[in-house]
């Protein structure tokens, strides 16, 4: 998509970011061939094997 209005990239630019915080979301990494999550609590950095937060059902359903 392309924007001519600098205010509304701006504003989506924002929004963006604010949406995709660590605190929000969770990355994804590659560590030896395997897809790796990372979280962040108390700002400590880990790598877990398994969605973070989702349970049974929606690990079932993605």
């Amino acid at each position: 998509m392309l924007f001519k209005s600098s205010d509304l990239v701006e504003q989506m630019d924002a929004i963006f970011a604010k949406e995709t915080e660590t605190d929000l979301s969770y990355p994804l990494r590659l560590k030896n061939g395997s897809l790796r999550w990372l979280k962040v609590v108390d700002g400590k950095r880990t790598l877990v094997r398994d969605e973070p937060d989702a349970g049974i059902a929606r690990r079932a359903t993605a």
